[in-house]
């Protein structure tokens, strides 16, 4: 499932975040809505888990900075 949502999203405006206004699919596979949301929830959602994992990755060094 990951590379069927993940690899199914565009940004409309690639100078803008990674948000439910600003990415569309690539290809439906299927000509029902649901099928469109449903992949672009999970892009937006792994977009900002990708950002909570950047920050959790620099979590120790300014933990050891503040001691």
């Amino acid at each position: 499932m990951n590379g069927y949502a993940l690899y199914n999203g565009r940004c409309l405006d690639p100078g803008r975040p990674i948000a439910l206004d600003n990415i569309d699919t690539v290809q439906d596979f299927v000509e029902l809505y649901d099928e469109h949301w449903f992949i672009l929830v999970h892009v937006e959602i792994k977009a900002l888990v990708a950002g909570i994992l950047h920050a959790m990755a620099r979590l120790p060094t300014a933990l050891h900075r503040r001691i």
